[in-house]
C-alpha cells in the first residue's frame, strides 16, 4: 500500500481507504463497480481477510476488515487494482493505470469505534449520489448488515454481533443508528483520520446508539447481496 508498511497486525481490524488520482472517474459506470465488487468478495478467503463492511464509490473505496495474515489486506488491494486495471483496459481498449491513487490504512481499536467506522462507510454514498437512504445504493454492505441477510462472503465483526445479540430489536436499532447523521465535528474528525491513514484509539466513553434523534432517513426494503 502506498507510503505505508505492507505489514499489518493479524487479527486486528482496519479501515482501508482507496482514492483515485486520475482526472476521470475510477469506475466509469455501474458495470465497473460490479466487477470490482465481485472480485473483492470472491478473493477474501484467498487473501485471508474477514470483511465486515464496504462501499464502492466513483473515486473512492472503503473497506472495513480483519486480516489473518500480516500481508493479507495489502495483497488483496494490490490484486483488486491489478485485476480491475486489466478489466478496464480490455473493455475500453486502453492502456492506462485505471485506478491510480493512494491507499490509506487506519487501525481501529475498540468495539464502539468499529461500529462508528461501519456506519461511516455505509453512509459514505449519500453525499456523492444524492440519495435519501444508504439502502438505495447497490455497491455497499448496508442492506446485508441492516436486515440480517446471509452471505458467503461477509462476516460480522464481534462488535456488531454483540450489538445485535444484546438489543431487543437489533436490526431496527442498527438501521436507526446508521440513518442518524454523525455530529458535524465528529464527521470531520473521522474524515481527517480515516482518509489520512491515522489510527483510531479506543474511546473511554462509548457513544450512545443512536447518537442523535434528528434527520433520520426512512428504512428501506432489504436488498440482499
Amino acid at each position: 500500500m502506498a507510503n505505508q508498511s505492507n505489514l499489518l497486525i493479524a487479527g486486528q481490524t482496519y479501515l482501508v481507504y482507496l482514492s483515485n488520482a486520475n482526472c476521470s472517474k475510477g469506475f466509469f459506470d455501474d458495470s465497473c463497480k460490479r466487477y470490482y465488487q465481485t472480485k473483492l468478495l470472491n478473493s477474501l478467503k484467498t487473501y485471508q481477510v474477514k470483511l465486515h463492511s464496504f462501499t464502492i464509490l466513483d473515486n473512492e473505496v472503503f473497506l472495513l476488515g480483519t486480516p489473518f495474515s500480516p500481508t493479507g489486506f495489502t495483497a488483496l488491494v494490490n490484486y483488486l487494482n491489478r485485476a480491475y486495471t486489466e478489466y478496464y483496459n480490455s473493455r475500453f481498449e486502453r492502456n492506462i493505470a485505471s485506478w491510480n491513487g493512494q491507499t490509506k490504512t487506519s487501525l481501529v481499536q475498540g468495539y464502539q469505534l468499529v461500529l462508528d467506522c461501519q456506519k461511516y462507510i455505509e453512509r459514505s454514498c449519500l453525499q456523492e449520489n444524492r440519495l435519501g437512504n444508504p439502502g438505495m445504493y447497490e455497491f455497499s454492505s448496508h442492506c446485508l448488515n441492516c436486515f440480517g441477510g446471509k452471505s458467503n462472503y461477509m462476516i460480522y465483526h464481534p462488535a456488531f454481533s454483540e450489538l445485535i445479540a444484546n438489543t431487543a430489536n437489533p436490526f431496527l436499532s442498527y438501521r436507526e443508528f446508521v440513518a442518524t447523521p454523525f455530529p458535524h465535528a465528529y464527521q470531520m474528525y473521522l474524515d481527517k483520520k480515516l482518509k489520512h491513514g491515522q489510527p483510531l484509539a479506543k474511546r473511554e466513553k462509548p457513544m450512545a446508539i443512536p447518537i442523535a434523534t434528528k434527520k433520520r432517513c426512512p428504512s428501506t426494503v432489504p436488498s440482499y447481496m
